[in-house]
C-alpha cells in the first residue's frame, strides 16, 4: 500500500477511535518507507501511540481503584482482578519499548541532519515512553531506577538542542519542558529542580510572547497555562511540607 493511503487509513482510524489500527499504520509508515516522516506524519504516530498507551492506563489505573476501594471482597475475583491488572500493565510495557524501539530504529535515523524540531520532538517522546515505563514498575524494581535514568537522558538531550535550535515560545520546546518537569517532580522526585525548570522556560517564554501570531500565540500559551498551573501546585505543596 502507498504511503498516501496508510495516511488516510490512520487518519480514519483516529476518527472512528480505532487507535490500533491507527497505531499499525503509522508503524508502517514509520518502518517501510525511506523518508523522514512529514510533520502531520509524526503527529498521527504520536496520536495513535499515545492514545493507545491511554485506554491501557484509564483501564489498569480503574482496576487499582477497584483493589485499594475493597470493591472485590471475593478471594477468588481479587485475583482474576489482580490477574488482569498484571496483564494490563504487561502491554502498557510492551506497547513502550516496541515505541521505543520504533523511534530508535527507524525513526530518528531518517531525521535530517538539518531538522532539529524533528529530532526534539522525537528525543521528548523518547523521554516520554521511559516515563511511562516506570509508571508500571515497582519503587524497588532496579530497572524503574535505570528507565527513569534514561527518561532524564533523554529530555536533557533533546532540551540541550532545543535551548540552541527553538525559540523559547516554540510549542515543542514547551511541551518538552512540561514532560521534563513532570518526569523530575514524579518520577525522580526532585521538586526543585522540576520547578527551576519550569519557571525558567515560561519566564523565557513571557519574554518573546509579542513576537508570536495568533496560531503560534494560541498554542504556546495553552502550554505555559499547564506550567503555571503546576508551578502553583508544586510550590504549594513543598510549603505545605515546610510547614
Amino acid at each position: 500500500m502507498d504511503r498516501s493511503s496508510l495516511v488516510f487509513l490512520a487518519q480514519l482510524a483516529e476518527q472512528a477511535d480505532r487507535f490500533d489500527d491507527m497505531t499499525e499504520h503509522m508503524t508502517t509508515v514509520a518502518t517501510d518507507f525511506d523518508e523522514q516522516l512529514s510533520i502531520e506524519e509524526r503527529n498521527l504516530l504520536a496520536i495513535a501511540l499515545k492514545n493507545k498507551l491511554g485506554q491501557l492506563r484509564v483501564a489498569s489505573r480503574a482496576l487499582a481503584w477497584m483493589e485499594e476501594k475493597g470493591k472485590v471482597t471475593s478471594v477468588d475475583h481479587l485475583k482474576q482482578l489482580t490477574d488482569y491488572k498484571a496483564k494490563l500493565d504487561a502491554d502498557m510495557m510492551t506497547l513502550c519499548t516496541d515505541a521505543l524501539t520504533l523511534i530508535d530504529t527507524h525513526v530518528l535515523p531518517k531525521c535530517q541532519s538539518a531538522n532539529a524540531e524533528q529530532t526534539v520532538f522525537f528525543d521528548k517522546m523518547k523521554g516520554d515512553y521511559y516515563r511511562y515505563l516506570t509508571e508500571v514498575q515497582a519503587e524497588s524494581d532496579p530497572a524503574r531506577a535505570r528507565d527513569a535514568e534514561l527518561a532524564v537522558e533523554c529530555y536533557t538531550k533533546a532540551f540541550a538542542l532545543a535551548c540552541v535550535e527553538l525559540p523559547p515560545t516554540h510549542p515543542i520546546r514547551l511541551g518538552l519542558v512540561l514532560n521534563f518537569s513532570v518526569c523530575l517532580y514524579d518520577t525522580v522526585k526532585s521538586p526543585e529542580r522540576a520547578c527551576r525548570l519550569a519557571k525558567e522556560a515560561f519566564d523565557d517564554a513571557i519574554a518573546d510572547l509579542d513576537t508570536l501570531g495568533e496560531l503560534e500565540y494560541r498554542d504556546s500559551t495553552l502550554i505555559m497555562q499547564v506550567l503555571r498551573d503546576n508551578l502553583t501546585l508544586w510550590t504549594a505543596s513543598e510549603d505545605e511540607d515546610e510547614a
